[in-house]
């Protein structure tokens, strides 16, 4: 097998393995005959217990580890595994990311009063393309006061989800940092109300 060949097969299995670091890992070991570790930027193993020989690093990502022998025998697979083995760590770190956005905006959301919630789902949606909204006019058409509708969006901002800025007699100046905010507020309402 050339070493295209090879690269694509273990392309093939970083796009399609459920178990990546187990069957991604193995297939590597198989290809070069030599044993493989891998570890976190923390040290932490994530495959294999032992630090061969040889290190390869994977940036602030962690090190990957084997004898010289595998290394100096297919030094261009090895870096392209390499390569591989990073951007599939670098996009797990942003899943991981992205699911602690979506859990700190959950849990934001849920933090909120019923009335709040309800001030505040009707200031946000009324945005549209604007960024300012009048809070007295929301107050007017839900029913909740002023009082609890500031606070549930200064909730909101401390949760550094949006960010407010008065704007006096114009309204209030509302800058969304995360649009799934808007996405969850059209969700319909959380209360069932």
């Amino acid at each position: 097998m050339d070493y295209s060949d090879r690269i694509d097969r273990l392309i093939s299995i970083a796009l399609t393995s459920s178990d990546f670091y187990d069957s991604f890992l193995s297939e590597m070991e198989v290809e070069l005959g030599s044993h493989i570790s891998l570890t976190n930027w923390k040290g932490e193993f994530l495959y294999g217990n032992s630090k061969y020989q040889n290190c390869i690093s994977l940036g602030r990502l962690g090190s990957m580890y084997m004898s010289d022998k595998a290394v100096n025998e297919n030094y261009r697979y090895i870096r392209a595994a390499a390569v591989i083995i990073y951007f599939k760590m670098d996009i797990q770190r942003l899943n991981t990311y992205s699911h602690m956005w979506n859990e700190l905006t959950d849990n934001a959301v849920k933090g909120l009063s019923e009335g709040e919630y309800r001030g505040v789902r009707a200031a946000l949606l009324s945005l549209g393309d604007k960024s300012v909204v009048n809070i007295s006019k929301i107050s007017a058409e839900t029913g909740v006061t002023r009082s609890v509708i500031v606070n549930g969006l200064h909730k909101l901002e401390c949760t550094g989800l949006i960010k407010l800025h008065s704007g006096g007699m114009k309204g209030t100046y509302v800058k969304m940092l995360d649009q799934g905010l808007i996405e969850k507020m059209r969700e319909e309402q959380i209360w069932g109300k």
